[in-house]
């Protein structure tokens, strides 16, 4: 459509996806949101849970019917130790839950390594996004891990979709898998207010200034690449989106 006719129509332009020309900068205190995402329910889960549990049964078993029993040792009492120790080995192999929970949202992708320690990886981090075996590698220079398409399927779902918007570049996905991952749902994981980045050892990404004092940091909105607000350049030098008018 004509500038002309965008004017006498009142047609707004397109907005580039991901883009947040209102607010192209945050302070490192503004409220920032995420999604967390647990696990999902697999048949190797399950089988795990049930072979931790018999063979937890039946070690304890062997162990009082060989040693503990007071009126003498069960026949069968070696039989149920090696039972459970083989069903407990198989667990520790095959059974272990190896996913983590997931958060996704303005600061990007984190796992939750324990209940106290979330490892995260901002937009601006991550190198790529591509296949490894049945699921998805986010990888950075400082750490990468991967998640699940069978037991991740909604995290995988909104890690696409928003890293479209914001860093496509570093997306390797072929369109088949695209397809198969899927669009995310409006109301899929938990929405949780994120903790604020943090700056210790930083650079500003733009003047390599160190980011010593925390008011002084400014964000990009659509990468969470962070920059002293004393050197914010025009456009992100990670995304490019637009920081000064």
């Amino acid at each position: 459509m004509p500038a002309e006719a965008r004017q006498r129509t009142g047609a707004a332009r397109p907005k580039r996806a991901g883009a947040t020309p209102d607010r192209p900068l945050r302070r490192r205190d503004e409220p920032m949101r995420e999604r967390r995402f647990a696990p999902g329910d697999s048949f190797r889960a399950i089988v795990g849970v049930v072979a931790l549990s018999l063979g937890g049964v039946a070690l304890g078993a062997g162990v009082y019917g060989q040693w503990l029993r007071g009126a003498g040792a069960w026949v069968g009492s070696p039989y149920l130790m090696v039972g459970g120790a083989v069903l407990l080995a198989v667990y520790l192999v095959f059974g272990r839950d190896l996913d983590r929970p997931l958060r996704i949202g303005e600061l990007g992708v984190g796992v939750e390594r324990d209940g106290k320690t979330l490892e995260r990886l901002a937009w601006c981090e991550i190198e790529a996004i591509g296949p490894k075996g049945r699921g998805l590698e986010v990888r950075g220079a400082r750490t990468s891990f991967t998640l699940s398409l069978e037991r991740h399927g909604k995290a995988a779902a909104r890690l696409v979709s928003e890293a479209a918007a914001r860093v496509p570049d570093r997306l390797q996905l072929g369109d088949a898998l695209r397809a198969r991952i899927g669009r995310p749902g409006a109301n899929d994981g938990d929405v949780l207010v994120a903790e604020p980045p943090q700056v210790v050892d930083e650079l500003c990404r733009a003047s390599e200034r160190p980011l010593t004092i925390e008011k002084d940091v400014r964000m990009c909105a659509r990468c969470a690449a962070l920059y002293h607000k004393a050197a914010v350049p025009r456009r992100c030098v990670v995304c490019d989106a637009k920081l000064k008018a």
